[in-house]
């Protein structure tokens, strides 16, 4: 696939996410960060399927991921939640997502972090805003994978530093944070969706 944009710190590639994996080398990947289309209950534009028929859609780029990734290299996954249909009850799709990486793909859980997003809608509405007997779900997990348990890290970039010289992992004050793929470390950035699915790749 040709370059959709390009510049000298990388490019961008649109297209089919598995199509344009199926092109790169086996163990030429550090890191693949993806959001991929949530199990939700609502169809959405871009495409997505419910979580009861999540894991056997996301297994093809969970294959892809395994054999594009170095052994030093990871899998960085943000998901939502999804309520089960008709009933306050939540769906165990991302967790059931989790095992079925690592316990049929091969991967580790390096660790798992919880990304607070206060602007998320109160739904399902008939729950939290009508009978309201549910609170609203402001929290994104995110998975880290890795190849094998030793995958390439550092949190230097990631902590604040103590005036006698050691990390803290909560900095005194908020800090932005944004992922960088350093020269010489590749990535790839995979929009995986289930119809027009895009693929982003930083080389």
């Amino acid at each position: 696939m040709a370059p959709y944009h390009k510049t000298q710190h990388g490019q961008i590639v649109l297209g089919d996410s598995l199509e344009h994996m199926a092109t790169l080398k086996s163990r030429s990947v550090d890191l693949i960060v993806t959001s991929p289309p949530f199990g939700l209950l609502r169809k959405k534009d871009y495409g997505n399927v419910e979580s009861g028929e999540y894991i056997e859609w996301f297994k093809p780029f969970g294959k892809e991921f395994k054999r594009l990734l170095k052994s030093s290299g990871s899998l960085v996954i943000d998901i939502g939640g999804a309520w089960l249909p008709g009933q306050p009850t939540r769906s165990l799709y991302h967790f059931e997502l989790a095992i079925m990486l690592c316990r049929e793909l091969g991967f580790y859980l390096a660790q798992e972090f919880f990304w607070w997003n206060p602007s998320k809608l109160p739904s399902p509405a008939e729950w939290v805003t009508v009978r309201r007997i549910r609170v609203k779900d402001p929290v994104n997990l995110v998975w880290w994978f890795s190849v094998t348990p030793w995958p390439k890290a550092s949190t230097d970039a990631s902590c604040a530093t103590s005036g006698k010289g050691t990390a803290s992992a909560v900095p005194p004050a908020p800090i932005k944070m944004r992922a960088l793929a350093p020269e010489g470390f590749p990535a790839v950035h995979c929009e995986t969706a289930s119809r027009n699915r895009r693929s982003e790749t930083f080389a």
